[in-house]
């Protein structure tokens, strides 16, 4: 079965109103209903693209070309699906990679998906490369992982540093003095 790419609605998001705008500067009180004024304003876009998502069926591994890449489309998608909230990792490779990370909604939730695909494909990425990612489809990001994981060097490689308790065996004891 064929599906369109996940859309924003035309013209979403409006702009903040007057009022949401002027209440961001009065501090706890005013953060608290400009930020319900902000979830109204948001809310339309969250739930179109929700519904969209929520007609797909599960979605063949063929659609990605080869076994490595379908199972890189996974591993991103269970990422995005934990720290997103996705009901389910049905995505297919038109789907914009920013309404995956659900880049626009501000509630750093996506902040959590990058840092666990730096974690999943052992990489660090800069700014510039996250704002390229933004602008890629789901299927480019795949594309951009696999050429990771066929060069053979990562993005920028981490090496995790040596922890000092990573040495202690089962029988040794650790005494803590105050």
């Amino acid at each position: 079965m064929h599906y369109a790419p996940l859309t924003y609605p035309s013209g979403w998001p409006r702009p903040a109103s007057k009022l949401e705008l002027f209440l961001m500067w009065i501090p706890i009180i005013g953060w608290i209903f400009a930020g319900l004024l902000e979830n109204e304003r948001l809310h339309p876009g969250e739930k179109h693209v929700q519904q969209m998502f929520s007609l797909r069926e599960c979605i063949p591994p063929e659609i990605w070309g080869d076994e490595q890449k379908a199972q890189i489309a996974d591993r991103i998608a269970k990422i995005c699906q934990h720290c997103i909230g996705w009901q389910n990792r049905n995505f297919i490779p038109e789907d914009p990679f920013e309404i995956i990370i659900a880049w626009r909604t501000g509630d750093l939730c996506e902040v959590g998906a990058l840092m666990n695909l730096e974690k999943e494909f052992r990489c660090k990425l800069d700014n510039a490369q996250v704002q390229h990612l933004m602008g890629m489809t789901f299927g480019e990001v795949v594309i951009f992982f696999d050429n990771q994981i066929h060069s053979k060097k990562a993005l920028h490689p981490i090496h995790p540093p040596s922890h000092p308790l990573s040495s202690l065996k089962d029988s040794d004891t650790l005494s803590i003095t105050w």
